[in-house]
């Protein structure tokens, strides 16, 4: 039996490991106490502490003054070289000043970063907002860093999509952003959607939970065009499945010509069931949704066309037809826009949301990252099916932005504000 709307339980917060050392002139008496005053400043749900230095890690406590060479020769020891490192100080036996001098050094050798200091007059138990992101985000991107991607692309990026694939070579992307490419023939989600023939019971299962969810009955779709639909749908599963995929990417307008139909419901119910799926053979974009996805524990991404700027306004209207079922509660069954076939969804996006744009540059790694909130909806006949209006801060200074450095057309739309977390995850994992 098929199921539908799946939903993501949230990850519990990983623990970031950290790394006291002190000088050999502090006994070890003195060294136990100054590592328990120290835990008094952190969130103990978020930190564990390793005094004996068993466990990689690239989290460091200068406990006091005379500690950078034992720092350094710990990145050496590690291999450490790549990987940003984090300096805890406070104000006490010139731990900052220690963190002062081997950021100082760091600097000099082109390795990224941060010292995270606890001042004079903070008082135990006093965590700012700042201190327990970092201190949350930190594993999250280690774990991320590390992590390779195994993404299926199945037939080229659209013509319409100018990036450089003498850039975007399969052995730069995977030396540079861990993703494992897999070039699938898209002639495989055909011969896929020939192995498997849906059952009444499934079909019926499909349109009354889509009926259950947002509260009608749509009859707007010939049975025949739905059919076809979830024919591609499973056939793209079965092949996420059989080459052990984290996420794929499809010249989806070949199918409007081989078999009449669309893989617009086939993105909107795996992307809700935490698939990655992006339109058009955009690799940038799959890349887009895979880190919002893993960073921001934020599964159901929207992939869309920028619609309309209003410098005036501080707006942008973004449309598509391919919205994650997991992104709104109301909606309906609809045809791809441009073709009129197919199976797509157009949903109303609820007011007042906050949400995060975004979208990597692989070529010249870069970050297009802000926050906004939904105000409306709208039914704009020339547009694709789902669409929405996001209202950004004037500071943020985006929209006009985006007529000079517009990152291509396609944007990521995550309904949770991720913003800071992913430039946090770009200047210090990729840049």
């Amino acid at each position: 039996m098929l199921r539908f709307f799946h939903s993501n339980s949230k990850a519990l917060p990983k623990k970031l490991l950290i790394h006291p050392i002190c000088s050999t002139l502090l006994n070890d008496k003195d060294f136990e106490e100054t590592i328990s005053e120290f835990k008094q400043y952190l969130p103990n749900e978020l930190i564990k502490i390793d005094a004996k230095n068993q466990q990689k890690t690239n989290a460091f406590f200068l406990a006091t003054g005379g500690t950078e060479s034992q720092l350094m020769d710990l990145i050496s020891k590690w291999s450490l070289q790549n990987s940003p490192i984090f300096v805890f100080t406070n104000s006490y036996r010139n731990s900052l000043p220690a963190g002062l001098e081997l950021k100082t050094r760091l600097n000099q050798e082109g390795q990224k970063s941060e010292i995270i200091h606890i001042p004079y007059d903070t008082r135990p138990g006093e965590y700012s907002n700042e201190l327990k992101n970092k201190l949350d985000w930190i594993p999250t991107c280690n774990e991320i860093k590390s992590k390779v991607f195994r993404v299926g692309v199945f037939g080229k990026p659209s013509d319409w999509l100018l990036a450089d694939l003498n850039i975007l070579t399969d052995k730069y992307l995977l030396d540079n952003y861990n993703l494992q490419i897999e070039n699938i023939p898209i002639s495989s989600v055909i011969k896929g959607m020939g192995n498997r023939n849906i059952s009444p019971r499934e079909f019926k299962s499909f349109k009354n939970e889509f009926a259950d969810r947002f509260g009608i009955k749509q009859d707007l779709i010939p049975n025949r065009e739905l059919d076809q639909a979830l024919k591609i749908y499973l056939s793209l599963k079965n092949l996420v499945n059989d080459y052990q995929l984290d996420g794929i990417t499809v010249r989806c307008f070949d199918l409007l010509g081989s078999v009449h139909s669309t893989s617009c419901l086939a993105f909107a119910q795996l992307n809700a069931e935490g698939i990655v799926s992006a339109c058009e053979g955009d690799i940038e974009c799959l890349y887009t949704m895979l880190i919002n996805k893993y960073l921001g524990n934020v599964p159901n991404t929207f992939m869309a066309n920028v619609q309309d700027i209003d410098v005036k306004k501080n707006t942008l209207a973004l449309a598509h037809c391919t919205l994650p079922f997991g992104f709104s509660q109301s909606g309906s069954l609809n045809t791809h826009f441009e073709s009129g076939i197919g199976v797509a969804v157009q949903t109303d996006i609820p007011r007042n949301i906050d949400c995060t744009i975004s979208r990597f540059n692989l070529q010249n790694n870069s970050l297009l990252s802000e926050h906004g909130k939904t105000i409306d909806h709208t039914h704009v006949n020339h547009w694709c099916r789902s669409q929405m209006r996001i209202k950004f801060n004037p500071n943020q200074f985006l929209v006009k932005k985006l007529f000079e450095h517009p990152f291509a057309n396609h944007k990521i739309v995550a309904n949770s504000n991720i913003a800071q977390k992913l430039k946090f995850f770009h200047n210090l994992w990729l840049k």
